[in-house]
């Protein structure tokens, strides 16, 4: 199952369709994301497919069982991605895969009931945008996918 799950500082938890695009504008986004609270889910204009929807929490209970939870921090001990996915550990234990944790918030850090192991990318502080970009590119070198 590939999905991608956000939380908010109150809990919501928001499940994100794979087709769905974001709105480019921060206005447009804030009235998107008011509409999502209120009405609980955001449909296609053209179909009956969910792309926003308000799902019940916690977050934990949504993510495979077995899969090993990596949560990033740029105070953890940097490795190299492609080297970290290579080895095989995104393949979780017994082939239960591999659940990536990022906070796209400008103070704090993740719970540590949330994740088994903490990594970094970097060094230095990563936009949430630039460490999944990393995270992605490794994958894709992984699968070989072009």
């Amino acid at each position: 199952m590939r999905a991608v799950f956000v939380t908010t500082r109150r809990g919501v938890v928001i499940r994100i369709h794979p087709g769905a695009r974001l709105p480019r504008t921060f206005r447009r986004f804030c009235g998107l994301m008011g509409q999502l609270l209120q009405k609980l889910q955001i449909r296609a204009t053209n179909g009956a497919e969910r792309l926003l929807r308000v799902v019940k929490g916690p977050v934990g209970r949504l993510l495979p069982a077995g899969a090993t939870r990596v949560g990033f921090s740029s105070k953890a001990e940097v490795v190299r991605m492609d080297d970290w996915v290579r080895d095989g550990v995104v393949d979780g234990p017994g082939g239960k895969g591999a659940v990536f944790v990022l906070g796209a918030f400008a103070h704090g850090a993740i719970s540590e009931t949330t994740v088994d192991v903490r990594l970094g990318v970097s060094r230095y502080p990563l936009s949430a945008a630039c460490a999944v970009g990393r995270i992605c590119n490794a994958l894709e070198r992984k699968w070989d996918i072009v």
